[in-house]
């Protein structure tokens, strides 16, 4: 299969895991789970579980035993993305071509969905009845690299001097910083929780 076929696959598998660890969430058809399923499957690329199955599949993982933590990165990434939106940071009105999470289901919301798909991402890779069939420590170990990306080391790192730095010219070496902790460490997550899994 060619990388193009590879990546789509992938892109389904990943949406369909999402879509599964978003339902069984309580308060189907509100305006918070709504905006969870919007701001998770809204598009993307996904790149990161891309990684994730790639990475674990060369190990010999199986897809089933990866879908756990392909989905949880990408609830990691669509809380960012949803956060990243709100107009308390760069106030966008659009993602991807369509409304932001906040504009179609209102700040709070937006913001409470944002937040919920961040422990889901947690709940996902650590609840044994999620069917994750993976060793105990295997997979704290996994959701350890994902925090530390994820936390202020990493992509919220990132965001503040992302903040901090708006308006304004940067250096080039805060500048690669900024882009390694905000966007390059989950993606290095991504394939760390393939290997670790």
């Amino acid at each position: 299969m060619d990388f193009a076929n590879e990546l789509q696959a992938r892109v389904v598998r990943a949406n369909d895991a999402l879509r599964r660890f978003i339902a069984p969430q309580p308060f189907q058809n509100t305006p918070l789970v709504e905006a969870m399923h919007y701001g998770a499957l809204l598009g993307g690329k996904r790149l990161r579980p891309f990684l994730v199955y790639a990475t674990g599949n060369m190990f010999g993982i199986s897809d089933n035993t990866l879908d756990a933590p392909a989905a949880a990165v990408e609830c990691i990434h669509a809380y960012s993305l949803i956060h990243d939106d709100l107009p308390c940071m760069d106030d966008d009105d659009m993602r991807r071509g369509k409304p932001s999470s906040h504009v179609k289901f209102g700040e709070a919301n937006a913001l409470l969905a944002g937040d919920a798909l961040l422990t889901l991402a947690f709940e996902t890779m650590l609840d044994q009845r999620s069917g994750y069939p993976v060793d105990p420590k295997r997979t704290i170990q996994a959701a350890a690299v994902l925090a530390h990306a994820a936390g202020g080391q990493g992509m919220i790192g990132g965001q503040v001097i992302d903040l901090a730095s708006e308006g304004r010219q940067i250096p080039l070496d805060r500048l690669k910083v900024m882009d390694s902790l905000k966007t390059g460490a989950l993606i290095d997550a991504a394939a760390q929780m393939g290997c670790v899994v």
